[in-house]
């Protein structure tokens, strides 16, 4: 898992190693192995392809972002997922912006005039690449501090007021810390995706902000990272029937259970 613990990924993880093995044969074990949220999931996109197992003992997810990061940071993307054994999606991954409800700025206009210190794991994470576009696009005054290891480390930031806002899946902030919503203690500010996020149906878009066409796909091509979502695949070099195992093995019930422990109602995403 490119992602720390105590997120959405790690319960979609830990949902997918209950169900899983009962569809592969022999029934092996499953263990759920945390790499961290450090990096935007690159360190684990680049153990995955270079030095993981290759004999099918080894599959991994790690952050939505991957997939364009290769194009944004060449340099540090050791990989090319075009050779990955892609096994499944389980879900979408929308992310979003939201500001503290202590934040100098409660809205997108307010924080073109105002500084908002926000949180993120790394550059190639969404945590800090939503709100640098933003910054670049519709001109934000977001201002990033990195380094934190997943959800868990920027939601206790928050509450000690060491930043005054985060990124990533406003289901990590349903499942996880659900007081932010009832308390009215985290005000999401805009979407990231292609489709609006059905927990936050009245939150914008972020390609909806974009002032011209020429932005709009800058941050179409931003926003469809959410499309990869949780996905689950295998090193490149897997023996083809291990791979055929595994993509055989996808189970209605793994996913039915992810979502209903996200509070998903039927119907409200695509499969």
């Amino acid at each position: 898992m490119g992602a720390g613990a105590g997120g959405s990924y790690d319960i979609y993880a830990r949902t997918l190693a209950e169900y899983m093995p009962a569809h592969i044969p022999g029934k092996p074990t499953m263990i759920v192995k945390m790499a961290g949220g450090v990096g935007g999931g690159l360190p684990a996109a680049n153990q995955a392809h270079n030095t993981a197992p290759k004999d099918g003992t080894f599959i991994a997810m790690t952050q939505q972002t991957i997939v364009a990061n290769q194009l944004l940071y060449p340099a540090s993307a050791k990989y090319d997922v075009r050779q990955w054994n892609w096994i499944g999606l389980m879900a979408p991954t929308r992310n979003m912006l939201a500001v503290w409800y202590t934040a100098p700025a409660q809205t997108i206009d307010e924080a073109k005039k105002t500084e908002v210190i926000i949180g993120a794991t790394g550059r190639a994470s969404p945590t800090y690449i939503v709100p640098q576009v933003l910054n670049e696009v519709i001109g934000t005054k977001f201002k990033m501090v990195l380094g934190y290891n997943g959800v868990a480390d920027l939601n206790l930031a928050m509450e000690r007021g060491e930043i005054q806002g985060r990124g990533a899946s406003w289901i990590s902030v349903a499942t996880q810390s659900p007081q932010y919503i009832t308390e009215k203690k985290l005000k999401p500010l805009v979407v990231d995706g292609l489709t609006r996020e059905p927990l936050i149906p009245d939150v914008p878009l972020m390609i909806e902000l974009a002032p011209n066409e020429k932005d709009r796909e800058v941050m179409a091509f931003i926003s469809s990272a959410a499309e990869f979502g949780r996905s689950v695949f295998a090193p490149p070099g897997v023996p083809a029937d291990r791979v055929a195992a595994k993509i055989a093995s996808s189970s209605p019930e793994a996913v039915a259970a992810a979502r209903r422990l996200m509070g998903i109602k039927d119907g409200s995403e695509p499969e």
